[in-house]
């Protein structure tokens, strides 16, 4: 029925769609056939999934009621509650789907992934490290932390997550000599607005198989007449999504952005002209193997993607070789795969039934201790007069109250209603269950276990409940990989001006920063030696972009419970890996202190061990020489220091070599870590300070 309706739209709208278009033949022709893909990427949505009848819309629907509840869990298709019998019960819910769903993702999302791209040769760590640098600048004008929490939850709710990777040349920024105009964009891309090849069920692996690839977005009229000129043959266009309200005059319509792979469709002239000086341009400076790529792109003598803008019945403008590397410019991954459908599902499928029968179980419970109520009697007529009773009523809930009644004897306490003991276990249960089947524990909860385990037997028990995320942030961390080598190859294609660039550390601060272009990408090779005319040979070298690994580290999120962090600390004192004023800090603070000052403290350590076993080795009389030498110098230094905090500008006083401010010169960073004690009477290269060896200390 739903594929006999869309047809029939079909239908209608290539009616109307001949009778006003003002597209050419063949734009109609293409026109016709972007309708029909579209159409049938649609009805495959609407299909029947399973034997209980719901589509793929109807069920997405459902789970974003579980996860939303506020009263809508009793609205779901599945677990229907008319609307007037929602107005007589409490409805009650304890939306247990909200909190596992958001733990998950707060776990994932505790820390923004960045790209560490390496060369895949030693020669190519320096395009590399360009490379890197400008993604993650990239990543800081793309909001990339929103964009990811956004697609974390998706993929973790529905099973999704859809990242598109394009060029927009309608943004720009920048200030002064830093402006530009056009960037590499990542979006995360809506399932309703996502339209691929119902043929493709594997999109993880196969995407590129799909015959076509649409997207579609809800733009206002004024944008689509201003930017194309068949624009102004578009009419409004009901939402199709009744949840989302814009209003009785919106003004607006779907644009779908329509991508295919193989050869053009047909040429534009405007189009070909664009590649011809490309292509020249590319020739002058001496990408020759570029350029005939590009010159084959112009004659339509090449595979690739290209796109077409439709909306309304009319195909708004159509590109051909989108871009170079002849690829969708989409990345997707899913939560769980489904055998039969490319769009997987995600963690509120197995948690939605438990959700709701814990829902009734919990009406059962509260229905039984409705009709208890607060208590009352049975009376037999005329052992209670009107008088009386109203004096009961008024004062039944003072303390210790006597009340005068006809006949006591004819007055029995009511017998309660009792909940079955085993309603209480069964809610309990189906908690525990959807605990269990989403893998939301108390260490994913940020909380130490309450049984009380030493902290190592927590975090083994945490990272055997991490398993399963461990999964889903390796999908996660594929998914961001495909992100990036389509970024990368973005980067090639339109970054042909130098633009600035910086990267900022954790504080904020700037690390790097510096100038960027695809040339500082490109490594170069000979290709072939061609013969010319005087018979001698000619070397022909080609530019190109090498190869990268690339990876990403998805860290999911520690435990922020204070005891769990405090317990660690207390262990780690009582083997002398922190000081007693880490240990202060981190059970005030609630968390460890930073690796560097633990790694110097556990490199004093192991040099002060070091030299006392060093020390005993040497004869008595060197160990006396050396301690009485190192004790002068630590009562000197004690006494200048003194000497310049009671006299501020004494290191001024004394020519060129005082100190101008001591605060400074005890303040300043040493170029070399102070391990210990008596650390500081140890070259690294295996001498002492001073002037004096170890052979002339020793006398050898």
């Amino acid at each position: 029925m739903i594929r006999k309706l869309f047809s029939q739209k079909k239908e209608e709208d290539a009616q109307v769609t001949t009778s006003r278009t003002p597209n050419n033949r063949i734009e109609q022709e293409m026109s016709m056939r972007i309708a029909s893909d579209i159409y049938s990427a649609e009805a495959a949505k609407f299909s029947t999934l399973d034997e209980i009848g719901f589509s793929l819309e109807d069920t997405w629907k459902d789970e974003e009621k579980i996860y939303k509840g506020g009263g809508l869990q009793w609205c779901t298709d599945f677990a229907y509650r008319s609307k007037r019998m929602r107005r007589i019960r409490p409805n009650s819910e304890d939306n247990f789907v909200f909190n596992s769903v958001q733990i998950m993702a707060a776990n994932i999302t505790s820390n923004t992934p960045e790209p560490v791209i390496r060369g895949t040769k030693n020669q190519h760590e320096v395009q590399a490290k360009k490379v890197q640098d400008i993604s993650r600048y990239n990543d800081e004008k793309n909001e990339f932390k929103t964009l990811w929490r956004r697609t974390v939850l998706e993929f973790l709710k529905y099973g999704p997550a859809i990242i598109k990777v394009c060029w927009n040349s309608e943004i720009y920024g920048g200030k002064g000599p830093d402006r530009w105009i056009g960037d590499v964009q990542l979006l995360q891309v809506r399932k309703e607005d996502f339209f691929p090849d119902p043929a493709i069920l594997d999109l993880e692996l196969d995407i590129d198989e799909c015959k076509f690839i649409s997207q579609r977005y809800r733009k206002t009229l004024p944008y689509i007449w201003d930017r194309w000129d068949y624009g102004k043959y578009v009419n409004n266009e009901t939402n199709t999504e009744l949840d989302i309200d814009e209003g009785n005059d919106s003004q607006m319509a779907y644009v779908y952005e329509y991508f295919h792979r193989g050869f053009p469709e047909y040429m534009p002239q405007e189009r070909k002209q664009e590649l011809l000086e490309r292509a020249e341009y590319l020739e002058e400076r001496g990408y020759v193997y570029k350029a005939q790529d590009i010159r084959d792109m112009a004659e339509s003598e090449l595979e690739g993607v290209h796109v077409a803008y439709y909306s309304d019945g009319i195909l708004l403008e159509y590109v051909p070789y989108i871009y170079d590397n002849g690829r969708y410019p989409f990345a997707y991954n899913t939560r769980y795969d489904d055998e039969v459908s490319h769009w997987g599902y995600g963690e509120i499928r197995n948690i939605k039934i438990p959700q709701v029968l814990h829902n009734k179980a919990d009406e059962v419970e509260m229905e039984a201790m409705a009709r208890q109520g607060l208590g009352g009697s049975y009376y037999r007529k005329n052992a209670i007069d009107s008088k009386q009773m109203a004096a009961i009523k008024e004062d039944s809930g003072k303390g210790g109250m006597h009340f005068e009644v006809n006949d006591p004897e004819a007055i029995k306490p009511r017998d309660p209603v009792q909940v079955p003991s085993n309603i209480p276990v069964y809610k309990d249960h189906k908690q525990r269950m959807i605990e269990v089947i989403s893998q939301v524990t108390q260490i994913h909860q940020g909380q130490q276990s309450h049984s009380g385990m030493p902290y190592k037997s927590v975090a083994e028990l945490g990272a055997r409940g991490d398993v399963r995320m461990r999964v889903a942030q390796e999908k996660l961390e594929q998914l961001l990989v495909k992100v990036n080598r389509l970024r990368i190859d973005l980067f090639e294609q339109f970054y042909t001006e130098e633009r600035y660039y910086r990267v900022k550390g954790p504080d904020g601060e700037t690390i790097d920063d510096g100038t960027f272009s695809n040339e500082d990408m490109y490594d170069v090779w000979i290709r072939e030696v061609v013969l010319t005319g005087d018979g001698e040979g000619q070397e022909m070298k080609e530019h190109f972009v090498p190869d990268f690994d690339i990876t990403i580290d998805i860290v999911n999120a520690k435990p922020t419970d204070r005891n769990f962090y405090a317990n660690i600390a207390f262990t780690m004192h009582d083997r002398q890996a922190i000081t007693v004023k880490d240990l202060w800090k981190t059970i005030d603070e609630g968390r460890l202190p930073d690796l560097d000052m633990v790694l110097q403290h556990l490199f004093a350590q192991d040099s002060i061990q070091g030299m006392i076993a060093a020390l005993g080795e040497l004869p008595p009389e060197v160990q006396e020489h050396l301690m009485n030498h190192h004790m002068e110098e630590l009562s000197m230094a004690i006494q200048q220091a003194k000497q310049m905090l009671a006299e501020p500008d004494a290191g001024t006083k004394g020519g060129g070599d005082g100190v101008a401010n001591p605060q400074n010169q005890f303040n300043k960073p040493q170029q070399k870590p102070q391990p210990g004690r008596y650390a500081d009477t140890l070259d690294y290269s295996g001498g002492l300070v001073g002037g004096q060896n170890f052979d002339t200390i020793t006398g050898r």
